[in-house]
């Protein structure tokens, strides 16, 4: 990931329109994770992490088991999302 690519987690927030809390809702439970943690210690996400964040926020808003979106996370494959959603 290059500098130009990287959005700040204010940036990435109004992007995604995922409010601060939910976002560190789901790095404190392992659902998504900045892309990397600056220098500084801030944290850092990429353009393409929002598909990935937005699926995780579908997912939570349909009140689905942090556990099992947690398991999709590490498993995404189309026959994964099927069987989560039936």
């Amino acid at each position: 990931m290059n500098h130009q690519d990287s959005l700040s987690a204010k940036q990435f927030t109004e992007f995604t329109r995922i409010n601060e809390s939910e976002l560190r809702f789901f790095e404190k439970t392992n659902l998504f994770q900045p892309e990397k943690l600056g220098k500084d210690g801030f944290r850092v996400y990429s353009a393409p992490q929002t598909a990935s964040i937005n699926a995780v926020n579908v997912l939570h808003s349909m009140r689905i088991p942090a556990k099992k979106i947690q398991k999709l996370v590490e498993d995404r494959s189309p026959e994964s999302v099927l069987s989560l959603l039936r």
